[in-house]
C-alpha cells in the first residue's frame, strides 16, 4: 500500500527544490541595459539607468542647465525649469543610486526622486555624502523647483511646511493645505525644521563607501569606486556584472580632474580594463596651455591689481572652485607672491559651510579671509573697499537684488572681474569673456572693470588628457562619450577612433545592451 504520509512528504520536498532552483535561475543577473537620461551630447544632467532582470540602479541623479543655444536665452532657462521638475522612470521602482560626486549636474534631482517615492539607498563616499548634506539642506530643498508640492500653513503664518513629522505643522490650530512650487515662495517661508527632516530622511538613504573595495549591492552586480581627483570625495564607478556566468565591465567616468589642483594630490585613479567606459568629455575638444598648468599668472595679476588699488570680483562655484581660489589666494601669500594680500570676502552662505567641511581635510584659508559679510544689499557699502576680493556664486543672472553690486563692480574702472572657470555663453559672466556691454536685468550696462580669465581652475580633463587616461585602459568594447558639447565630442571621437578603439556619441535615451 502507498504510504500517504511518505508519499505528502515527498511531494513536499519536490515542492521545495522546485521553488529554490526556479528562484535561483531568476536571482541570476541574465539581462542588463542602459540608458542615457541627462548629459547626452550636453554638458549637464547627468544620470544613467541601469535596468537588470533583477534590480534597477541609477548612476547619477543630475539637474540640467540651460544649454540650447538655438532659442532665446530665457525660454531655455524656463524650459530648463520645467525640465529639472520631471524624472524620465518611476523612482519608487529603483533601487539604488550611485553618486560620483556632490555638484549639483550629478545628484541634484536626488531630492526629487525622494519626493516622488524613491526609498532604495544612496551609495557614495564619504566626503560625497557630507556635501550632498548641505547641497540639500541649504540649496536644493530650500530654493530649488521641485514641481507643484502641497504645504500646511496655518491662516496667521507665511510659514509653508512640507514634513508629516514637523512638531510646528502639529501645533497648527485649523491648518490648510495650499499647493504652490518652493521655488517661487517668499524667501525664507519654507519651514526650516521640514527642511532638516527632508534632509534627514534623504541622509538616512546613504551607504558609505571607501575607494577600491569591491561591494556586491545585489546578485551579481558589484561596484566598486576609484578616487577620480574631481572635487573631494568624487569618484570614477567600475560596475562589474555576473551575466550568465560572464563578467563584463562597465566603467562611468564621473567628472575626472585635471591633475591642476592643489588640494587634491595625484592623478585620477582608473582600473587597468574595462569592456565599456562612459567618458565625460566637458573639454574634449580643449588643448590647455602651458601658462594654464601654473598658477604664477593668476599670483602676477592679484599682486598687480592690488597695487593698482584695484577690486577684485570673483564669481565661482560655491563647491570646490571656491575653496581653490581661497587656497590660491594662500599659497600665493605665503610663497611672498602676492606681497600685501587685501581682505577676502566670501558671500554664499552655502560657501562658508562648505569652507568649515573643507578645514577637516586642507590647510586653504588666506590669512586675510573675512566670511562675516553675506549677499544681503546693506552690506554692499562695506565691500567698496579697495583693493579688496569678493568671491561669490558663479551664477547671479536672477539674483534681482545682487544685481546693484555687479553693476557697481562692472561700470567701475577700478575693477577687475576674473573668470575661473565655465560660464554659460549668453549669461552675465558668460557674456562678460568678450563683450563690452551686458544686458543686466533690464538695463544694457557698459563694461568697464578689466577682465581676467584662468583656465588653470578647471577641475576637468583637456582633450589630451582624455586621450591619456583612456590610453592608460585596455578597453575591450566601446568608449561612450557624454557630458560634454556635441562638437567637442566629435572632434574628440575622431582622435579617440585613430586609436583604433570603437567610440560612440549617442544621444538623449539611447540605450547600450549588454551580453
Amino acid at each position: 500500500m502507498l504510504d500517504i504520509k511518505k508519499l505528502y512528504r515527498a511531494s513536499i520536498l519536490i515542492l521545495c527544490i522546485t521553488i529554490f532552483t526556479t528562484n535561483c535561475i531568476y536571482l541570476q543577473l541574465t539581462e542588463v541595459n542602459v540608458q542615457l537620461l541627462g548629459a547626452a551630447r550636453q554638458v549637464s544632467g547627468s544620470s544613467y539607468y541601469i535596468d537588470t532582470n533583477i534590480n534597477d540602479v541609477l548612476i547619477d541623479c543630475g539637474i540640467f542647465y540651460p544649454e540650447d543655444q538655438s532659442i532665446d536665452y530665457d525660454l531655455d532657462k524656463s524650459n530648463t525649469d520645467e525640465k529639472n521638475t520631471k524624472l524620465d522612470i518611476d523612482v519608487a521602482t529603483i533601487d539604488a543610486i550611485i553618486l560620483t560626486h556632490a555638484h549639483l549636474d550629478h545628484l541634484g534631482k536626488v531630492p526629487l526622486a525622494y519626493k516622488k517615492g524613491f526609498r532604495g539607498k544612496i551609495y557614495s563616499t564619504n566626503q560625497t555624502f557630507k556635501i550632498a548634506e548641505i547641497m540639500f539642506e541649504n540649496m536644493i530643498l530650500k530654493s530649488s523647483n521641485l514641481g507643484k508640492e502641497k504645504f500646511i500653513k496655518s491662516a496667521n503664518s507665511d510659514k509653508h511646511h512640507s514634513h508629516p513629522n514637523c512638531k510646528w505643522k502639529n501645533k497648527i490650530k485649523e491648518p490648510r493645505t495650499v499647493t504652490a512650487n518652493r521655488k517661487v515662495l517668499p524667501y525664507n517661508s519654507i519651514c526650516k525644521t521640514c527642511i532638516g527632516l527632508e534632509t534627514q530622511d534623504i541622509m538616512d538613504m546613504f551607504v558609505v563607501l571607501d575607494y577600491n573595495k569591491p561591494k556586491e549591492i545585489f546578485d551579481g552586480f558589484t561596484i566598486e569606486l576609484f578616487n577620480a581627483k574631481h572635487i573631494p570625495g568624487s569618484a570614477s564607478i567600475l560596475v562589474t556584472l555576473d551575466i550568465n556566468g560572464d563578467n563584463k565591465t562597465i566603467y562611468f567616468s564621473g567628472d575626472v580632474g585635471s591633475g591642476i589642483n592643489s588640494l587634491l594630490k595625484g592623478s585620477p585613479q582608473s582600473p587597468q580594463e574595462v569592456d565599456y567606459i562612459f567618458m565625460e568629455s566637458t573639454y574634449g575638444n580643449y588643448a590647455r596651455k602651458d601658462k594654464d598648468k601654473s598658477f604664477v599668472q593668476f599670483y602676477n595679476q592679484v599682486k598687480q591689481d592690488v597695487e593698482n588699488n584695484r577690486r577684485i570680483w570673483i564669481p565661482a562655484f560655491t563647491v570646490d572652485r571656491t575653496q581653490r581660489v581661497l587656497n590660491q589666494l594662500r599659497i600665493g601669500h605665503e610663497a611672498g607672491r602676492i606681497d600685501d594680500l587685501p581682505e577676502v570676502f566670501v558671500l554664499s552662505t552655502t560657501a562658508k559651510i562648505i569652507n568649515t567641511l573643507y578645514d577637516q581635510y586642507f590647510d586653504f584659508r588666506p590669512a586675510t579671509l573675512n566670511e562675516s559679510f553675506s549677499m544681503s544689499p546693506k552690506y554692499f557699502d562695506k565691500l567698496e573697499l579697495k583693493p579688496s576680493i569678493t568671491i561669490t556664486p558663479s551664477y547671479f543672472d536672477d539674483l534681482n537684488f545682487f544685481h546693484p553690486f555687479v553693476e557697481e563692480v562692472i561700470t567701475d574702472k577700478k575693477s577687475s572681474i576674473y573668470l575661473v572657470g565655465y560660464q554659460d555663453p549668453r549669461s552675465i559672466g558668460g557674456t562678460l569673456k568678450d563683450k563690452n556691454r551686458i544686458e543686466l536685468g533690464d538695463k544694457s550696462i557698459k563694461v568697464n572693470a578689466k577682465i581676467r580669465k584662468y583656465s588653470s581652475f578647471s577641475g576637468h580633463l583637456d582633450g589630451q588628457g582624455i586621450i591619456d587616461y583612456l590610453s592608460d585602459m585596455k578597453i575591450n568594447e566601446s568608449v561612450v562619450l557624454t557630458h560634454g558639447d556635441f562638437d567637442g565630442m566629435m572632434e574628440l571621437k575622431k582622435i579617440i577612433e585613430e586609436l583604433d578603439i570603437s567610440c560612440i556619441t549617442p544621444d538623449y535615451k539611447w540605450k547600450l545592451y549588454v551580453k
